[in-house]
């Protein structure tokens, strides 16, 4: 989470896509990764 302005100035917390994107990619290796177990 961060501060992000918007076209008109306005702040607001949210997730910038790039952040995101990284989020995503790195959540993705996690799932792939991951070894299971039983």
């Amino acid at each position: 989470m961060g501060r992000i302005r918007d076209e008109n100035g306005n702040t607001y917390w949210g997730i910038d896509e790039d952040l995101r994107q990284r989020l995503q990619a790195k959540l993705m290796r996690a799932v792939l990764n991951f070894k299971a177990d039983y």
